[in-house]
C-alpha cells in the first residue's frame, strides 16, 4: 500500500476510469474541513483524503488497496452525456421544485457511463457520489490501516513539527 499525493491518485483513477467507466462506487464523508473520498471498482479500493486550507488550497493524500467486496450502495458512478432537451428539464425542475424528481434522476441514472474521451455533448452529469456525515463505518481491516496511514500522512503534511501552522 503505497501512499502517494491525492493528483498522483486521482490520475491514476481517471486512467482506470477511462478504460472502463462502468460499475464504478463513490462515497465521501466529511468532518470540519477534512474530505474522504472513496472509490471502488472490481476487487480495487482508492482512498483520498484532503483537508482544506482556505477556499483556494487543499492538500491530500491517497492510496489504493485490494478488497474482497467494494463499496456497497445500489447506484453506480460515471459520467454521462446529457441531451439539451435533458438538461433543460434539469434546470426547469429545480427553479419550479428546488430539488431533481425521483424520475429524472432514474432516467440520467440509466444512461450508461462514458470514458471522458467519448463524451461529445454539451452536457455531462457526473456522479452519483453517497455522502456521509461521518466516515465509513464498516471498513475491512486493510481499510482501516489505509485510513490510518493516510491521517499520519495528511497530518504530517497539514502541521509543521507538531505545531498547528500551516505551510
Amino acid at each position: 500500500m503505497k501512499i502517494k499525493e491525492d493528483e498522483e491518485i486521482l490520475e491514476d483513477i481517471i486512467k482506470e476510469y477511462n478504460k472502463d467507466p462502468e460499475d464504478w462506487k463513490v462515497s465521501a464523508s466529511r468532518k470540519g474541513s477534512r474530505l474522504d473520498f472513496y472509490m471502488s471498482r472490481e476487487g480495487k479500493f482508492w482512498h483520498l483524503k484532503s483537508e482544506i486550507i482556505n477556499p483556494y488550497k487543499k492538500i491530500g493524500v491517497g492510496g489504493k488497496i485490494k478488497v474482497k467486496e467494494g463499496l456497497n450502495h445500489d447506484f453506480c458512478y460515471g459520467w454521462r452525456p446529457l441531451t439539451k432537451k435533458q438538461m433543460r428539464g434539469i434546470i426547469r425542475e429545480l427553479r419550479i421544485e428546488g430539488k431533481v424528481s425521483y424520475s429524472t434522476m432514474e432516467e440520467l441514472l440509466n444512461i450508461s457511463p462514458k470514458s471522458f474521451f467519448d463524451i461529445d455533448e454539451d452536457y455531462v452529469f457526473q456522479g452519483p457520489i453517497a455522502f456521509y456525515d461521518k466516515p465509513l463505518q464498516n471498513l475491512s481491516k486493510n481499510q482501516k490501516k489505509l485510513d490510518q496511514k493516510l491521517t499520519k500522512e495528511l497530518n504530517k503534511l497539514v502541521f509543521y513539527n507538531g505545531g498547528s501552522t500551516y505551510r
